[in-house]
């Protein structure tokens, strides 16, 4: 991905219209589009770049039927997992075609870089003022 995309859209939530797949498309949590579209327009036709937050309700779903089609999608570059549980964030990006790298990130201090929008996340970040049950419990098992 070029240093000069430029990010033209950017939508939360986001329709992800899957024209290659055999659904017509997916609610996203956010999704970057590098087109310009008109504003009143919430589906998203050639994503760059989607995050999903993983709920328990919802990362069955998300890891085995949404990026799946997702990374059909010519367009997309890359697609960003957010645990809403724990300290744990999966970046799959896409090298060449088919081929996908998946970078893992759950150290506070991990930058996980996004190609597709220039930007850089920080771990703690992502997670600043998110009450998460891996703190919870890390806390109760220091004082015991």
């Amino acid at each position: 991905m070029s240093s000069a995309t430029t990010v033209s859209n950017l939508s939360r939530p986001a329709t992800i219209i899957n024209r290659s797949g055999p659904t017509s498309g997916y609610q996203a949590d956010l999704a970057v589009s590098g087109k310009r579209q008109p504003s009143d327009q919430h589906a998203i036709i050639d994503p760059l770049l989607i995050v999903e937050v993983l709920s328990p309700s919802t990362e069955n779903q998300d890891r085995k039927v949404k990026l799946v089609d997702y990374r059909k999608i010519p367009s997309m570059y890359e697609v960003l997992l957010v645990d809403s549980t724990r300290r744990y964030c999966e970046l799959h990006r896409r090298l060449e075609g088919d081929r996908w790298l998946t970078e893992l990130a759950v150290n506070p201090d991990a930058v996980l870089r996004l190609e597709s929008s220039d930007a850089e996340l920080r771990l703690s970040d992502i997670y600043a003022d998110v009450e998460l049950e891996q703190d919870r419990e890390e806390g109760k098992a220091a004082t015991e």
